[in-house]
């Protein structure tokens, strides 16, 4: 099956489900894992592209392409959307993921590895002497759960520490197994802070 991916998100979601040599095409944003960068990209995203590029089933991510998802729709491609505002949301991605495509064993296996990560992260930070106040971003929801996962708090208030403080935004702003490094990256910088 021909799979397109739209959403940087999602590409990387398939690579780590070991899909990405179904991948004929993706957005010109997709760049993680590096593997991902060698894929013909799509300049501009309409219907007759896609259908060139011989698309069976095409993925979408994010309040932003909801009606770009249903204009596929329309066009008559098999359009994939998710939308995930937390962390159990994005597991329950991965899963419908590997239901669709037939590797629910693979599916389970990088939402399990996620999990062990996350708890992991979060042992070791219910140690920190203190949970520092973080400003966070209310566009990207699950970045709350994972700073509270690395130990801190997260606030909207101005007497806070910025998010990039601490580590790479690109870590923590695709709902994606990548939340996993955020987390550690996160914990790290607030050990460092509290000792």
């Amino acid at each position: 099956m021909n799979l397109v991916s739209l959403s940087s998100v999602t590409t990387e979601i398939l690579f780590a489900l070991e899909q990405g040599e179904r991948i004929v095409c993706t957005d010109v944003e997709s760049d993680y894992p590096e593997e991902a960068k060698d894929l013909p990209k799509l300049e501009k995203i309409v219907s007759g592209a896609l259908f060139e590029a011989g698309a069976e089933l095409v993925f979408t991510c994010g309040k932003q392409q909801e009606q770009l998802a249903e204009e596929l729709r329309a066009a008559d491609l098999q359009v994939v959307h998710h939308s995930p505002q937390s962390i159990n949301e994005i597991y329950e991605m991965i899963r419908a993921f590997g239901l669709l495509l037939q590797i629910d064993q693979e599916a389970e296996g990088v939402v399990l590895q996620m999990q062990q990560g996350l708890n992991d992260v979060k042992k070791k930070a219910g140690l920190l002497p203190e949970r520092l106040k973080i400003k966070t971003d209310p566009e990207y929801p699950w970045i709350a759960e994972v700073i509270r996962i690395g130990g801190g708090e997260s606030v909207e208030g101005a007497d806070a520490i910025r998010l990039d403080e601490l580590c790479n935004f690109s870590l923590l702003k695709y709902p994606s197994p990548r939340l996993v490094e955020g987390a550690r990256r996160i914990y790290s910088m607030l050990f460092e802070k509290t000792h």
